[in-house]
């Protein structure tokens, strides 16, 4: 980027209650351009809009220009930065026109009402999103989509250094997506401020967008430039969030190119071992949601894996490790690989309402894991394989630290092949984030 630095962030660290969600988040947008924000679900995106709107307390700094942000009172920031989340946050009846001079707040004094020119600005800010002939209806009747666009008529009246808008497509049709994105690009491409979206479709943002952070894990991961960066830059990091796809450009009706991604629809066993090739790291583990078919891939790569000479000669399918699965309603159960001995690792709490979540429906069972568990771990560590078996790694392990302790030893002792389950717990967390361990979302990647 060559523009005017305009927002910078420096060491931003933050989360709710002990549970940190951004990990030192640093990057910069310069003045008169729009970046996007692109990564998944509970990748911190949100977090990070939030936090740059000092409304989470945390560690680092924010700075808008020379003007530092955690240290302006909120009317103050109101005046720099328009910020639209995902849901406006308006609880009350309120003609729709209202809602849209409710920008001028921080610049009205106390009991102050708006001029009649800046109720006509007002009524231009509706007609440009499309939603003029709305003006007097009560906001809370209208949809989600028709709401995005009368907070953007809102921002538009604002006129502030700062836009940021959280997933302002989410809730539109297609034309308003359009709609939405051509205005914004309007309000900052040449223009004394700037912009940051986020987004979950890379389609627009390769088309509307100068810059795109890419965020995994509450890390921004890279920072791409469409018009600058090569397409085999990007479309290294832009799989490494969305699995493997090509950029391919084309050429709109209007004579503008653009880049438009490609995925394989499914993952094969060939494409996610040459990204787990390519990542050099030493273990391989499959993680998504139930039914993404973690287990099915893992028999194959495992396969693929001894047909390429990679497990040095084994050529059995069945490795050395343990498997656990659910009779469902009742109990689950760890078995060992090989001698197909079996113990109970967890059991249905019977007080559980069917409210209950999947993993409140179930109690960690400490004799399995101690009895079995730990012992087949260590007992595969000390086989003579040189990669080991690990379907699946649940929830539950994260009651027992003896089998942590041991699943620990096991990956520095061998190199593993294995599911971790998606749930979000420390020791699952711990073991995807290894510095030594790749990890393939299927969710993501599919």
């Amino acid at each position: 980027m060559t523009g005017e630095s305009w927002l910078r962030v420096e060491g931003l660290t933050a989360g709710y209650g002990k549970r940190r969600i951004l990990q030192g988040v640093s990057f910069s947008l310069d003045k008169g351009t729009l970046t996007g924000l692109l990564g998944g679900n509970g990748c911190g995106k949100t977090t990070l809009l939030r936090t740059v709107c000092q409304q989470i307390p945390h560690e680092g700094s924010c700075y808008l220009g020379k003007l530092r942000l955690e240290e302006c009172s909120a009317r103050e920031l109101a005046r720099h930065i328009s910020y639209i989340p995902q849901r406006s946050g308006i609880g009350i009846s309120l003609p729709v026109l209202d809602v849209v001079l409710m920008g001028l707040n921080p610049w009205l004094g106390l009991l102050e009402r708006p001029s009649r020119m800046q109720r006509e600005k007002a009524c231009r800010a509706l007609e440009k999103v499309g939603m003029e002939d709305q003006k007097d209806r009560d906001f809370q009747t209208l949809s989600e989509g028709q709401k995005q666009l009368v907070l953007l008529a809102r921002t538009i009246l604002e006129d502030t250094g700062m836009l940021m808008l959280d997933e302002p497509d989410s809730a539109l049709d297609f034309p308003n997506r359009y709609r939405i994105l051509t205005i914004l690009k309007k309000m900052t491409v040449g223009q004394e401020r700037a912009g940051l979206l986020c987004l979950h479709d890379p389609v627009l943002a390769l088309e509307f967008c100068d810059q795109l952070l890419l965020m995994k894990d509450g890390r921004v991961q890279s920072v791409l430039c469409p018009g600058l960066d090569s397409l085999q830059k990007m479309e290294q990091a832009l799989s490494k969030l969305y699995g493997p796809l090509s950029l391919v450009p084309c050429t709109d009706r209007n004579g503008d190119r653009h880049l438009v991604p490609l995925w394989e629809r499914r993952p094969t066993p060939e494409s996610v071992l040459r990204s787990f090739e390519k990542s050099g790291k030493r273990h391989l583990f499959l993680t998504g949601k139930k039914g993404s078919g973690k287990t099915t891939l893992l028999g194959k790569l495992t396969v693929l894996l001894a047909e390429k000479g990679m497990m040095t000669g084994e050529k059995e399918a069945v490795l050395p490790g343990v498997t656990s699965w659910a009779v469902p309603g009742k109990e689950v159960l760890l078995k060992e690989n090989g001698s197909g001995e079996t113990a109970v690792i967890g059991r249905r709490r019977e007080e559980t309402s069917r409210d209950t979540d999947s993993c409140g429906r179930m109690e960690m069972v400490r004799e399995g894991f101690l009895g079995l568990g730990i012992g087949a771990i260590d007992r595969a560590g000390e086989s003579s394989s040189a990669w080991v078996s690990l379907d699946e790694i649940g929830y539950l392990e994260s009651g027992c630290p003896e089998f942590q302790q041991a699943v620990r030893r096991l990956l520095d002792r061998k190199r593993v092949i294995g599911v971790l389950r998606k749930q979000d717990t420390e020791f699952l967390n711990e073991l995807r984030s290894r510095e030594d361990v790749f990890c393939y979302d299927l969710d993501e990647n599919c």
